[in-house]
Parts: structure tokens; C-alpha cells; sequence
């Protein structure tokens, strides 16, 4: 199993894209890999036959396990390879399974003996192991219906353990200020005809907190050890809802481009994300991440922390609500913001301040170009 970033720790096979037997050439496409991230094109190392398939799709395997043997001129390609097949077959109690499967059956201690494999080879995978752990709880409160079992693995399972270490290990805080887009929105469509193109909210979010991160640099920071670290770079991560997950494509050196550039950029990786064909680099070293939930029809949310980032603002939905300006009660489109931010780093005060940063902004928006 190839790492596809620095941060991956196992991938699933969702595709084999050539069955045992078959003659392949080196560099052409074996299977199709969901990382942590994003889904990629596992590469044949070398020509000759795909001799053997030796993970089943949808099961989660550990970076460097051997997925498949490749034959050449009758010898397999690696002794590694060998090895590693030995290993996965290996008998614990004279069961054979998959290290993903045994992981969970040791987490949830589940006697493996008692399980029967569903592929060709009678092997447990992570699948069996979950659908025996259901058949159990099910067995156990006869009043739950269960319709689906679905493996927490891939992009979920990588959203599940990330947001779950966040929230284990991180002090968040969150703080929400209501803003007044009158002159947000009035300036978007004078920029929306000056330049013919579409200016999402998202857009302008973007460059107004890349301009307030330069003037609060401790919220472009992340905590190593005792050592908090204020970024030069500003990477703007946008999180994209999928169907069945979510993913945070960057826009690198936000505080560097105009806002037109911005939203192409924007409109262009929330695309190929929905199209799961981020790369690698796009997906890489965010220092600050928005999320919004405004077109869900969403008011008020508190967003997780991304690690190791040390906040992340939230963009509620935009609605016709009361202010009192002079004592006089006004109609105005109103937004909340929600910033979530690690105490550990950030005290309230610096928060409130940065917070109130993009507010200002956000509310004489003709300011960005002083």
C-alpha cells in the first residue's frame, strides 16, 4: 500500500482494475486507492502477470502492506512481497485474517474463531468482524432494527479518528459575532460586474481573513510539543462536503491573490473534489480553515478544529433580521460567524479582536485595498 501524503496511514482498494491472471505492464493502473484524502491510481511496479490478489476491496490496510504479487519470467517480483503475504496469513488460533480485522476483533474483543470468512479463501476481513459485531449487538437488544451495517473506513474513518483526536486532545472554544452584509454583498456585485464572473461568499471570506491573519499571525500558528509556531504562509483551507464525507482543499498564499483569482480557485477545487480528483498537493499544509453551512440553512454551528491548526471559523446562513442603529430598529442581512479557536494557544481576548478584524472588514469591505 503506496503513501500517497505525508499523513496517510492506510488506504482501501475500492477498484482492482485487473483480475488474477492478467498480463500488466509497469506504470499502467492496478487498482484505485482511497487514501485519507483523496482517491488515486496504485501503479504496477513492473510488467509481467498479476499472480495474486491478496486484500479484498473495502478493507483498510496499513501503508506498506503488500496489496498484490506481480510475477516476472515465472519469480516473484520482491522477497518483501513473499514476506509479507506470509505474514497476513499467518495463524492466529489457525484463523486467517486481515490485520484490519484482527485490530478491531482485539479493540472489541471478539473471538475470530467464531467468525467464518466471506472471501473465495475463507480469509476475515474488516467486513466479516463488523457484521459479526452487529449480528451481536443485535442479538443482544432484539428491539433494534438494524437496516445497514456500513464499515467506518476510508474518508470516514479518517474524518472519525481526526475530529475525534481533535476534540480529545484540544481545548476548543468558540465565540460567534453577527455581521452586517449590506456593503459586503453591494461590494460582491459591483466586482461580480466590473470583472463578469461569479464572487462566492466563501471568496470573500477568504481574502478578508487571509487580511486579518497578517495582522494576527498567532492564529496562523500550530502547537509542537512546547513550542507554539506562527506560519509565514497563510493556506486557506475551504472544507468541501461530499456525498459521504468531506474534504479541505487549500488555497496556497491566499493573502497573495486577488479575489477574482480566488474564487476561480475555489470554484476549480470544489469541482475536482466533487469529482475526487484532488491532488495530493492540493489537499497539503492549510494553516486556517473555513467551513459554511449557510447554504444548508444552517444559523449557528461550532466547527472542529482541523489539527494541527489552531482555529477554524465557521460562516452561518445570511437572513433579513432586526438591528438598532441610532435607536432605530433596521432590517439588514445579517450573518453570524462562529471562531473556533484552541485555548491552549489563543486566549479569548486575541480571538475577540481577530474575530472583530473580519467583522470590520467584512462591513467596509472597499478597506481590503488599503
Amino acid at each position: 500500500m503506496p503513501r500517497i501524503d505525508a499523513g496517510m496511514k492506510e488506504g482501501v482498494v475500492i477498484e482492482w482494475l485487473k483480475k488474477e491472471g492478467e498480463p500488466i505492464q509497469k506504470g499502467e493502473p492496478l487498482a484505485k486507492v482511497e487514501g485519507e484524502k483523496v482517491v488515486f491510481d496504485v501503479e504496477a511496479p513492473a510488467s509481467g502477470i498479476l499472480k495474486k490478489i491478496l486484500v479484498p476491496t473495502g478493507v483498510a490496510i496499513p501503508v506498506g502492506q503488500p496489496i498484490a504479487i506481480i510475477i516476472e519470467g515465472g519469480e516473484e517480483i520482491t522477497e518483501e512481497i513473499i514476506t509479507a503475504k506470509e505474514i497476513e496469513v499467518a495463524p492466529e488460533k489457525h484463523v486467517k485474517a486481515t490485520p484490519a480485522a484482527r485490530r478491531i476483533a482485539k479493540e472489541r474483543n471478539i473471538d475470530l474463531t467464531k467468525i467464518e470468512g466471506s472471501s473465495p479463501e475463507r480469509l476475515i476481513t474488516e467486513k466479516d468482524v463488523l457484521q459479526a459485531l452487529s449480528e451481536e449487538k443485535l442479538e443482544a437488544s432484539s428491539s433494534l432494527e438494524i437496516v445497514e451495517t456500513v464499515p467506518l473506513v476510508g474518508m470516514r474513518k479518517t474524518i472519525a479518528d481526526r475530529m475525534a483526536y481533535s476534540y480529545r486532545t484540544v481545548p476548543h472554544v468558540a465565540i460567534t459575532m453577527e455581521v452586517d452584509m449590506s456593503e459586503a454583498l453591494k461590494f460582491r456585485k459591483t466586482v461580480e460586474e466590473m470583472e463578469g464572473k461569479d464572487i462566492p461568499l466563501t471568496s470573500l471570506l477568504t481574502v478578508v481573513t487571509a487580511r486579518a491573519l497578517k495582522r494576527y499571525p498567532i492564529m496562523n500558528s500550530v502547537l509542537e510539543e512546547d513550542q507554539i509556531k506562527l506560519i509565514k504562509n497563510i493556506n486557506m483551507g475551504i472544507a468541501v462536503a461530499l456525498e459521504d464525507g468531506l474534504v479541505v482543499p487549500v488555497v496556497h498564499d491566499a493573502d497573495k491573490k486577488r479575489l477574482t483569482e480566488i474564487a476561480r480557485i475555489i470554484k476549480e477545487l470544489i469541482k475536482k473534489a466533487r469529482k475526487r480528483e484532488l491532488t495530493a498537493e492540493e489537499l497539503r499544509n492549510g494553516t486556517f480553515t473555513i467551513t459554511n453551512l449557510g447554504g444548508f440553512g444552517v444559523d449557528i454551528f461550532t466547527p472542529i478544529i482541523n489539527p494541527p491548526q489552531t482555529a477554524i471559523l465557521g460562516m452561518g446562513k445570511i437572513a433579513e433580521r432586526t438591528k438598532v442603529v441610532d435607536k432605530q430598529i433596521q432590517i439588514a442581512p445579517i450573518m453570524t460567524l462562529t471562531l473556533v479557536f484552541d485555548h491552549r494557544v489563543v486566549d479569548g481576548a486575541q480571538a475577540a479582536k481577530f474575530l472583530k478584524e473580519i467583522r470590520d472588514l467584512l462591513e467596509n469591505p472597499y478597506k481590503i485595498f488599503l
